[in-house]
């Protein structure tokens, strides 16, 4: 057995869900990243994150990306996204190629995102 040490870096859950929140968000209808929905909504159906430091993330993550200005437009934008045909679609697609997504639906994937996104709006 050898002497050293390793040094991980990790993110904190709530870090985690507003990178994902703010992918979503500034990729609106044209997002391909399904997995980004898929993460939310497992992350979120095993723990809440803590409220003030998710907004805390989210308002930093976007200010890092540049996209604060879209903050205000967040719920419009899901919605959009929700009601998307093709994204639908897309996650349909993702769902056939990925055995652990199982027979969760578009419609459950986006109401844990919108759930998410109401700690921000």
């Amino acid at each position: 057995m050898e002497d050293r040490y390793l040094s991980l870096w990790t993110y904190n859950l709530e870090t985690l869900l507003a990178e994902k929140l703010e992918t979503i968000m500034s990729r609106g209808t044209a997002n391909t990243r399904m997995r980004d929905f898929y993460d939310i909504h497992i992350l979120l159906s095993q723990k809440q994150p803590d409220e003030t430091t998710f907004r805390a993330a989210f308002q930093a993550t976007s200010r890092k990306r540049n996209a604060e200005g879209k903050i205000p437009d967040l719920e419009k934008i899901l919605n959009a996204v929700k009601k998307s045909e093709a994204m639908d679609r897309s996650w349909e697609n993702y769902k056939n190629s990925s055995y652990f997504v199982e027979n969760l639906s578009w419609t459950q994937v986006m109401e844990s995102v919108l759930q998410l996104a109401e700690k921000i709006v």
